[in-house]
């Protein structure tokens, strides 16, 4: 347990990291890390803070281009001074609002495979 992470319930693989060359090379994805679990597992926050945005609009699924920025994603805003976006969230499942103060272990949306997501 620390600071910007707390307890984590179970360990998830990570099949994309920082820098990857499929996806994680862009500036604005760059230092993205995206992890393995069903559709449907419950996304819960890193830390505390507060929500400065939702999107769960879009429903768009696999590797076509198109796709590339067509996520839904909940970004929060952590007390210790770093921002953090939970991405590819499964449409209409944010459990949060943008203003809400989240707490480590909230739940903030289910995982889902929305925009360019390769599995």
């Amino acid at each position: 347990k620390n600071a910007l992470w707390g307890s984590v319930p179970k360990a998830l693989f990570t099949y994309k990291g920082i820098g990857g060359q499929f996806t994680h090379f862009l500036p604005q994805t760059f230092h993205a890390v995206d992890l393995e679990c069903d559709v449907g597992t419950p996304v819960l926050s890193v830390g505390e803070g507060v929500v400065v945005e939702v999107r769960q609009e879009h429903q768009a699924t696999g590797i076509h281009v198109d796709n590339l920025y067509l996520w839904n994603s909940i970004t929060v805003a952590l007390d210790v001074g770093v921002w953090v976006d939970f991405v590819h969230v499964m449409q209409g499942s944010a459990a949060v609002r943008v203003g809400e103060k989240v707490r480590p272990g909230q739940v903030l949306c289910l995982s889902g495979d929305v925009g360019f997501c390769p599995r």
